[in-house]
C-alpha cells in the first residue's frame, strides 16, 4: 500500500537559535494526528519539515547568547519529540552561512561550500546515532 505524505513545516530554527519558543513535545504533537477540542486544533500531518540555519548549528548565535551546542540540542531535542510521536521529519537546510560571510542565522546564499559539507556530515552523524539506538 503506498504511503502518503502528509506534510507541515515547522518554522522558526533556520533564523532563531531557539525559534519561537513552542518546541516542547506537547505543542510539537498538534501537528499530528488528535481530537480537535476547544482551542485545540491538531493539524492531521505526519511528515514535519525543519528548516535549518548551518551558519547557526556550527556557530551558534551570538544575538541570543547561543551556543552551536546549545542549537543541535535543541534540534535533537525536537526530533526526537516528533519521532516519538511517529511523526516524519524532513531536515532542510534552509539557510546557510556561504563559508561564513553571512553573519548569523545566514540567508539563501549558494550552495554547497565547505561548511554546508560539514553540516550536513554532523547531522549525518546524529541520524546514524538515531538509527542505532532505534534499531537495539
Amino acid at each position: 500500500m503506498p504511503y502518503l505524505f502528509h506534510g507541515i513545516g515547522r518554522d522558526g530554527l533556520e533564523y532563531s537559535c531557539t525559534g519561537d519558543g513552542h518546541f516542547d513535545a506537547q505543542e510539537l504533537s498538534y501537528m499530528g494526528s488528535g481530537t480537535n477540542g476547544s482551542g485545540i486544533t491538531y493539524w492531521g500531518a505526519n511528515t514535519v519539515r525543519l528548516p535549518l540555519s548551518e551558519g547557526i548549528w556550527l556557530n551558534g548565535q551570538s544575538s541570543h547568547a547561543c551556543s552551536a551546542s546549545r542549537y543541535q540540542a535543541l534540534i535533537k531535542k525536537t526530533v526526537d519529540a516528533l519521532t516519538a510521536l511517529k511523526l516524519n521529519v524532513i531536515l532542510d537546510l534552509q539557510w546557510t552561512d556561504a563559508g561564513g560571510q553571512s553573519l548569523q542565522g545566514g540567508g539563501p546564499w549558494a550552495m554547497p561550500d565547505a561548511d554546508s559539507v560539514t553540516f550536513w556530515r554532523q547531522v549525518a552523524e546524529y541520524i546514524a546515532v538515531i538509527q542505532m539506538s532505534c534499531s537495539s
